[in-house]
């Protein structure tokens, strides 16, 4: 049986300062350096509402 360990990120993106809710360029600019850092997106937690931030949930193994 394999027993791989996974070690976790969680990081949060801010709202639009103005409008509030997904702030996309920060979101991409986020996904991007995660995964060059070969981080993989396992998942996006139900946020505050459409004003609140953004949670995302990485992993890699370690």
């Amino acid at each position: 049986m394999n027993h791989s360990r996974w070690s976790y990120e969680v990081i949060t993106v801010p709202p639009n300062t103005w409008r509030g809710g997904v702030n996309a360029e920060k979101l991409k600019l986020a996904l991007n350096e995660m995964g060059q850092k070969g981080w993989e997106l396992v998942g996006i937690p139900p946020g505050a509402g459409p004003y609140g931030q953004t949670t995302l949930v990485f992993r890699r193994p370690q």
